[in-house]
């Protein structure tokens, strides 16, 4: 079952300058799920993104091959997610079949532009 959320990006000249055609050749995209019951509460939000950005800068901001990052919120405060999606996590049941078909998360999307494979796989 496909799905699909709204997210919009901070900072947005990033996320536009790394989706351009003439951006990163490699896109990573990571996405973070969460409980809607956790991801509603502000000071989890916020610390969220903070952390986000406290990893940049552990890691010395941009790394070698890196060509930049941009991250937000779905805008979609609960999504409905087929069961394969969320790597068994505990997500709310969102269908009252005991989380076995769709279940409902909050999720964060954090995009990282590469130079290449070999560079991402460099990073990690």
């Amino acid at each position: 079952m496909p799905w699909a959320c709204h997210v919009n990006f901070a900072p947005p000249e990033a996320a536009k300058a790394l989706l351009l055609l003439d951006g990163a050749p490699v896109t990573e995209i990571f996405f973070a799920y969460f409980t809607p019951a956790e991801a509603v509460a502000d000071e989890v939000t916020s610390a969220y993104a903070v952390g986000v950005e406290e990893f940049y800068a552990k890691t010395g901001g941009q790394q070698a091959g890196q060509l930049g990052h941009a991250g937000g919120w779905a805008v979609e405060e609960e999504l409905d997610l087929p069961a394969e999606v969320g790597f068994g996590l505990e997500l709310e049941d969102g269908d009252g079949n005991g989380g076995k078909n769709n279940r409902k998360a909050r999720i964060y999307v954090e995009l990282v532009g590469w130079e290449s494979i070999e560079a991402h796989g460099r990073f990690r």
